[in-house]
C-alpha cells in the first residue's frame, strides 16, 4: 500500500525539532513539500529532511494534486485561514494545536469542518503518551468503576508568548479525555511575588465535570521544569486509584488489604524526554494515517486512542477563557 503524501505548512521548531523526526518513523505518511514563507529556511530544513516539493506560498502547496494530506503548524493566529482553505481543497488535516486563539474562532473552524464531512485532527500529542494512553484504556475498561475525582498538575517553561495557551492548554485537553467535558471551572492565579521571572505564573484551578465529577489542576511555570514536571491522579467509584507519572508510569492501586498495586511502564527509552514515540508525537501521526485509511477511531471499538477533533480544541480553549475568566473575576464559571 502507497504512503499518504503529506505537505507540510509551517516550519517552526516542533516542526524541525518533533513532526519530522516523528514522521520518518512512520511509514504510511511520506514527506512530499514543505512551505515556509522564508525561502532560505525553507531550503535548508528541507535539503536537511531530503524534501522535494518547496512552497513559500500554502495556497501553491493545497493545489499539488500530488499531496495527500496537510499537516499545519503555523500559530494560532495564521491557521484558522490555512486549515479551512486546506478543507476547502478536499485535504485531510493534522493541525497543531491550539487550532485558534480564541474559541469562538474554534467554534467556527469546527462547524465549517462539519458540514465539509473533512477529516482534521488536533495535535493534542500528550493523550498518546504511554502512560496516558494505558490510563485511558484501563478507565474505559472500567478499573475505577466510574472515575469520580482528578488530581492533575504539569510544570512547563517560562518564556514563550503565552504560555497557558501553548503548553498549558495540553492538560486542559487531558482532563477532559480522562473524564468527559467540564461545566464549571474556577481559578486562582499568582505571578509569585519576587519571582525571578516576570512572565511566569502559577495557576490553581477547581473543576466540576458534566459527568458530577470533581477535579483539580494545578499549572505553573514557576516550578522546575525537571523531572518530573507531569503527575496525574484519577479517583474511581469502586475505591481504586489510578495514578500517571510523567506520562510514562502507570499504577493501579486497588481496593484491598491484599490486593498488590500494578505497574505498567514504558522503558523503550534511556529517558522519556529522548524518543518521539514517548512524547506521543509518532502514535499520533500513526492514528492520523490509520484513521485515514479506516474511519477516525472510536471509543470502545479496539481501534486505538482516541485522536483530538475540532470539538475537543474548542472545548479546550473554552475552558482556558473560563480559568481567565474566573481568574480575572474570582467568580464561578459555568461552560457549556
Amino acid at each position: 500500500m502507497n504512503a499518504i503524501r503529506l505537505g507540510i505548512v509551517g516550519a517552526g521548531s516542533i516542526v524541525e525539532k518533533k513532526h519530522l523526526l516523528a514522521l520518518a518513523e512512520v511509514p504510511d505518511l511520506a514527506v512530499l513539500a514543505l512551505c515556509r514563507r522564508d525561502g532560505e529556511r525553507l531550503g535548508r530544513l528541507a535539503d536537511r529532511f531530503r524534501i522535494a516539493k518547496r512552497y513559500t506560498d500554502y495556497r501553491e502547496l493545497l493545489a499539488d494534486r500530488e499531496i495527500d494530506a496537510v499537516l499545519i503548524a503555523t500559530g494560532p493566529g495564521a491557521q484558522p485561514r490555512i486549515v479551512l482553505d486546506a478543507v476547502a481543497a478536499g485535504k485531510p488535516v493534522f493541525a497543531e494545536k491550539p487550532m485558534a486563539e480564541t474559541s469562538g474562532e474554534a467554534r467556527t473552524m469546527a462547524e465549517a469542518i462539519r458540514e465539509a464531512g473533512a477529516h482534521v485532527q488536533i495535535g493534542f500529542n500528550k493523550r498518546f503518551y504511554y502512560g496516558y494512553r494505558t490510563a485511558w484504556r484501563l478507565i474505559r475498561d472500567g478499573d475505577l468503576g466510574t472515575p469520580t475525582a482528578i488530581h492533575a498538575r504539569f510544570w512547563f517553561q517560562p518564556g514563550r508568548s503565552d504560555p497557558l495557551l501553548h503548553n498549558g492548554l495540553h492538560f486542559l485537553d487531558l482532563v477532559q479525555f480522562f473524564m468527559g467535558p467540564v461545566r464549571e471551572a474556577f481559578a486562582r492565579r499568582s505571578t509569585g511575588p519576587g519571582a525571578e521571572r516576570p512572565d511566569a505564573e502559577s495557576v490553581a484551578i477547581s473543576l466540576r465535570f458534566a459527568t458530577g465529577a470533581v477535579g483539580n489542576v494545578l499549572l505553573s511555570s514557576l516550578a522546575s521544569w525537571d523531572y518530573p514536571n507531569e503527575h496525574v491522579d484519577v479517583v474511581g467509584s469502586n475505591q481504586n486509584v489510578l495514578s500517571v507519572e510523567n506520562g510514562r508510569l502507570v499504577r493501579v492501586f486497588r481496593c484491598g488489604e491484599d490486593t498488590p498495586s500494578q505497574v505498567y511502564e514504558n522503558t523503550l527509552s534511556a529517558h522519556w524526554w529522548s524518543g518521539n514515540g514517548e512524547q506521543g508525537f509518532v502514535p499520533q501521526f500513526r492514528e492520523f494515517a490509520r484513521a485515514l485509511r479506516q474511519g477516525p477511531a472510536v471509543p470502545g471499538s479496539g481501534a486505538g486512542v482516541p485522536a483530538a477533533g475540532p470539538e475537543d480544541g474548542v472545548r479546550a480553549l473554552e475552558l482556558l477563557e473560563a480559568v481567565r475568566g474566573s481568574a480575572r473575576t474570582h467568580d464561578n464559571v459555568c461552560l457549556g
